[in-house]
């Protein structure tokens, strides 16, 4: 049963299309994709699958935009901060 978010960073991109280094297994357990910018979430997306590269990262098969009601429920929400975190890419609670 899916029970996480993928939160991406994507305060240069506004779109979560690009790769990231991230457990690909783990990333299969996640039923949503949110783009974050400046701590909040302004997108929700959906996705068919993950594609591994050679290099470690993951991107997505079937990116999309998740229905109005999935983002009426997370964007303009706060992400928790994580002291000291760098890494651009977070695994969120479903009811975070």
């Amino acid at each position: 049963m899916k029970k996480e978010i993928f939160a991406v960073n994507t305060s240069k991109s506004g779109q979560p299309n690009g790769c990231w280094r991230a457990n690909s297994e783990r990333v299969k357990n996640c039923n949503y994709v949110v783009s974050e910018e400046g701590g909040k979430v302004k997108a929700v997306y959906t996705f068919d699958g993950v594609k591994k590269h050679p290099d470690g990262r993951i991107g997505f098969k079937g990116l999309r935009r998740a229905a109005p009601r999935i983002q009426n429920k997370y964007v303009n929400r706060e992400i928790p901060k994580k002291k000291g975190c760098a890494n651009p890419v977070r695994y969120l609670k479903e009811s975070f």
